[in-house]
């Protein structure tokens, strides 16, 4: 049946009951193909997958290993049922995973979804207890946590306790033992975090001691309640849950459907704290996101309770049409083996690193009560008083808003209330990850402007599709209006970040303004304050940020900056232009004239300055985004070995974009152009040549002697995994190098 695009929207609006979706509001935002971490909508506009497609996508989208797995098993069999039945591919999935869980755990149980698989736990254990020589037909209760969330099956909600989802189903569901939920930010009064797990602990064994005759199992999402809002536990609490349950002879059920599978940085979350349970329940990410599939392993001594001769009535009597789906199983197979082929693991500690580095700078906002982070699994919690830590009203939808802003600049992520949330495919590179911090940190600032200016929330529309009139709406209300079109992303007074020791520098009592270019398509960079106000040693709130795409500021206010820094995104080729050169050529004219120090980030306003006889600094000597310091040269002054690079390579490199000095005094030339020479040497010195990324800095190149791997992949297709290494010096580190701009240039 053929049909445009109004055709599935309509079907989509009017059709399609969406879950967790109130439709009356709902308007369509449909994705209609993905790679890698990148989802494409049909209109052709690209979206960052910042929450794994609901916490589940691993590799990636289009995985070519998990691709082939799928085809491959197509043409065997897509299909076998579990009831008496079996087939070698999920066989093979089941051995896999009793090798590769906490010890212990022996036995698989499929089922289709992660809610089902703790249905089948929560069922074992009760029939466990029933079936041993001598029954305990007592143990009927459950103990679960506060704002824990188990599925949307009746069991499974029963010792869930988001009453916000599930209140309406209360007349279905069985009374558990309710425990507060053992979070580390919203404590109970008087509780300090650092008695947080023992005063949890000792409620939980008060519950045991009383009531353990009766209790079949505890139920605990392991070191991080995902739907409650990345609440985290605190340290040592999971280990002292699995010791107290041995102790009052109570099975743990362990469901790690969400944090499965390396989001916490280790394959399975138990595994942090050395926790084997006795039911270890898994989904979402256990087909790397491509097919419906969940698992409940379990151990040889709940396995030998179900044996018996079939007039004993000791079968496990439940089951599912697809569990254990061959074409599931056989892509789960494959997203296993990319974990090792990939070492997807071992790259996590840089990647963990990098979004806590973000988290740090975010949780200095005031509208940020708390940031809480385990591996790639992140939330921000927004707060109308940090102290007090009084929530936003849920009704205004203030993550909801952030998000929002968020996919204006190309990154889709989904809150939870309050709460924003981030939790990336494992693949994603540290650049996408920038990325997606960036645009969050952009939104909630955005947020508190709108806050600031007494604009009530609920104004605006709710859904998908009323994304575009808010974001119109919050842009006109945020944009003062005037010729200069200030892009309101950071305003005086709008943060309170100081930097030390600026006592003495030479710019710490000024005013500077940011003029940013970007093409239609690339977002703002707010990073690019940050790294100017270190480089002059002052305060955020000093510097005024322009859009050129946007406008210009006037001549009073250019003449009134005491130093000027020109940057931003997206081509900055002259030749090719772009809407903001028309912008960028008058203000370039106007510094020229009234000559104004001005900094410049990228080739094409040197060239432009240069045109025009003005001072441009082109020395740098580190360069930085984001939270590391930046240190620039002097004013004025051209750097004359930049230029004698420059009278040199001109003509074969196109144009180049910064000069970086490695180790060994060694130089690295990088350009946004293919070099066409595999090697040069100035004055006996190395020369490395790389193509360029706007965000390319001398501190990442120190770091990992490698220039954001995602872009040099997307352009010509090479992988530089193998050289993300430190860079230290060495005549190793010399070859590396060589092998490096080798490969790049080959």
């Amino acid at each position: 049946m053929a049909s445009d695009q109004s055709d599935l929207e309509r079907w989509d609006r009017e059709i399609v009951w969406h879950a967790f979706t109130q439709m009356a509001e709902y308007e369509p935002f449909i994705i209609e193909r993905a790679q890698g971490c990148t989802l494409f909508a049909p209109d052709g506009r690209e979206y960052l997958d910042g929450v794994s497609s609901l916490w589940c996508n691993v590799h990636g989208h289009r995985h070519p290993r998990l691709d082939a797995a799928l085809r491959e098993q197509l043409d065997r069999v897509a299909h076998v049922t579990a009831l008496g039945m079996s087939n070698p591919t999920s066989i093979r999935l089941a051995k896999h995973l009793t090798e590769i869980t906490p010890a212990g755990l022996t036995h698989v149980f499929f089922c289709s979804d992660g809610s089902s698989s703790v249905e089948v736990a929560l069922k074992m254990s009760l029939q466990f207890w029933r079936q041993q020589s001598q029954p305990r037909p007592l143990k009927t209760k459950y103990i679960a946590f506060d704002d824990a969330y188990h599925g949307d099956t009746l069991g499974s909600v029963s010792v869930g306790g988001v009453a916000r989802f599930h209140e309406m189903f209360r007349p279905l569901l069985f009374e558990v033992l309710r425990l507060p939920a053992p979070g580390t930010y919203r404590r109970p009064t008087g509780v300090s975090a650092e008695h947080a797990c023992e005063y949890y602990l000792q409620r939980l064994e008060e519950v045991l001691a009383s009531q353990h005759q009766q209790i079949a199992a505890l139920v605990i999402e392991p070191l991080v309640q995902c739907a409650a809002g990345m609440v985290m536990h605190p340290t040592g609490f999971l280990r002292g849950v699995r010791e107290l349950t041995s102790k009052y002879e109570v099975l743990l059920i362990a469901d790690e459907v969400a944090v499965g599978f390396g989001r916490t940085g280790s394959m399975f979350a138990c595994e942090r704290e050395g926790v084997s349970p006795d039911f270890l329940c898994l989904g979402k990410g256990i087909t790397g996101g491509y097919l419906a599939l969940s698992a409940t392993v379990t151990t040889d001594q709940i396995w030998n309770a179900f044996l018996g001769a079939y007039d004993e009535s000791k079968t496990f009597c439940h089951g599912h049409t697809y569990g254990g789906n061959p074409l599931a199983a056989a892509v789960a197979l494959a997203s296993l083996a990319v974990f090792e082929e990939e070492q997807t693991l071992a790259a996590m500690p840089a990647k963990t690193k990098r979004l806590q580095e973000h988290l740090r700078r975010i949780s200095e906002h005031p509208y940020v009560g708390d940031v809480r982070q385990c591996g790639l699994i992140a939330g921000i919690e927004l707060v109308r008083d940090r102290e007090s830590r009084e929530p936003f009203p849920w009704s205004e939808q203030w993550g909801q808003r952030v998000c929002d802003h968020a996919l204006s600049e190309g990154v889709w992520l989904r809150p939870l209330g309050n709460v924003v949330v981030i939790m990336p495919p494992l693949a994603i590179t540290l650049a996408q990850l920038d990325r997606i911090c960036y645009a969050v940190e952009k939104g909630i600032e955005k947020c508190r402007e709108l806050s600031v200016k007494g604009r009530d929330p609920n104004k605006n529309p709710a859904g998908p599709k009323a994304r575009e009139t808010r974001l119109k709406i919050d842009q006109e209300e945020s944009t003062p209006a005037s010729p200069a079109l200030d892009s309101g992303l950071w305003t005086p007074d709008s943060h309170n970040t100081t930097h030390s020791d600026n006592s003495t520098h030479p710019y710490n009592t000024t005013r500077h303004l940011l003029l940013q270019v970007r093409n239609q398509n690339d977002p703002m960079r707010p990073q690019e304050v940050h790294c100017f106000a270190r480089a002059l040693g002052c305060d955020v709130s000093q510097i005024r940020a322009f859009d050129l795409l946007a406008g210009s500021p006037t001549a009073a206010q250019l003449d009134q900056a005491d130093v000027v820094f020109l940057g931003g995104s997206g081509d900055y080729s002259v030749a090719e232009g772009g809407p903001w050169l028309p912008a960028a050529l008058e203000v370039m004219r106007e510094l020229h004239r009234i000559g104004k120090p001005t900094f410049a980030s990228c080739w094409g306003f040197q060239a432009m300055a240069r045109a025009l006889g003005g001072d441009v600094i082109t020395d740098i000597a580190r360069a930085e985004v984001g939270s590391i310091e930046v240190e620039l040269t002097d004013a004025g002054r051209v750097d004359p070995l930049f230029a004698e690079l420059e009278d040199r390579f001109l003509a074969q490199m196109g144009h180049h974009d910064i000069v970086v000095r490695l180790p060994d005094d060694a130089i690295l030339l990088a350009s946004s152009q293919r070099v066409e020479n595999q090697a040069f040497r100035f004055d006996s010195k190395p020369i490395y040549c790389t193509q360029f990324h706007p965000e390319l800095n001398r501190e990442a190149l120190l770091q990992r002697v490698w220039a954001y791997p995602w872009y040099i992949e997307r352009i010509r297709g090479i992988s530089l995994e193998e050289f993300a290494v430190d860079c230290q010096e060495s005549p190793a580190t010399d070859e590396l190098l060589r092998r490096f701009v080798t490969l790049v240039l080959s």
